[in-house]
């Protein structure tokens, strides 16, 4: 990884990575790479040189030197690449750099979009009394079906074994009568959403809620009425979005981390 001029740590470390920021302008530019093979196919290990040292040491090791047999904090890649002409590296902040916390971060996402889908998007007031966000209630892996209001889990054959409509659980019959008793074939088509980030929970969290909101209450807010799954799910992705666009949660943690 390349590392600029100036006077910096030694080791700055992250969680995913390990970046080596030597101290003096004469290191800049020098690359650390370790690839490894695992010793199965008999090759060897090419470690980058350490700090300092020129590009033309190389060395290969032996697969039974056991030093270099353990990960290290390296960053892993398969090709060498010249960082000559390469003024900055960038990372994606979020989740790796920063690393929030679920019951916080997640929380701020949740009651922003309520205000968003009340003060927006014609939704009525009393979603604002729906029970707090639950990080612990849904978890990646899932899928979402926006046209039936479902929550699915599938199984490695693409078998839905478990199934909520809404906050609610869905029997065995039920489930079967919607998605059958055999595997599926296709999930990755417009009317399923997967839940794969650490993002889409309180998405996935505020779609069950308004689901069983709107099932509950379509005759005592007419605005309810038009309003397909498919709809809300679409409001509920517009006014987190916004939340993410206007500052209503980084504003908020950038004045926590300020402070």
């Amino acid at each position: 990884m390349c590392s600029g001029a100036g006077a910096a740590p030694a080791l700055l470390r992250t969680k995913r990575f390990s970046v080596l920021a030597p101290p003096t302008a004469a290191r800049k530019r020098t690359l650390t790479m370790t690839a490894v093979d695992g010793g199965s196919s008999g090759e060897s290990v090419l470690k980058g040189p350490p700090v300092g040292r020129p590009r033309d040491d190389f060395s290969i090791l032996e697969d039974s030197d056991e030093k270099f047999q353990k990960y290290q904090g390296e960053v892993f890649c398969n090709r060498a690449l010249n960082m000559k002409r390469v003024m900055a590296v960038g990372f994606d902040m979020d989740y790796t750099l920063a690393q929030y916390i679920p019951e916080t971060f997640e929380l701020l996402a949740h009651r922003g979009a309520m205000d968003k889908l009340v003060n927006f998007m014609d939704y009525p007031a009393e979603i604002r009394d729906l029970p707090g966000y639950d990080p612990n209630f849904f978890q990646r892996g899932l899928m979402i079906d926006k046209e039936l209001g479902n929550i699915i889990k599938l199984d490695r054959h693409s078998y839905v074994k478990v199934a909520y409509h809404g906050t609610r659980p869905m029997g065995k019959e039920e489930r079967t009568t919607i998605y059958g008793s055999s595997t599926q074939k296709d999930f990755a088509a417009g009317q399923f959403a997967p839940i794969d980030t650490l993002f889409s929970l309180p998405d996935a969290f505020m779609y069950s809620q308004l689901v069983t909101f709107v099932d509950d209450n379509k005759d005592k807010f007419p605005k309810l009425k038009g309003k397909s799954y498919k709809q809300v799910y679409a409001d509920v992705r517009r006014a987190v979005d916004l939340c993410h666009r206007d500052g209503v949660i980084k504003d908020k943690v950038l004045t926590l981390f300020v402070a």
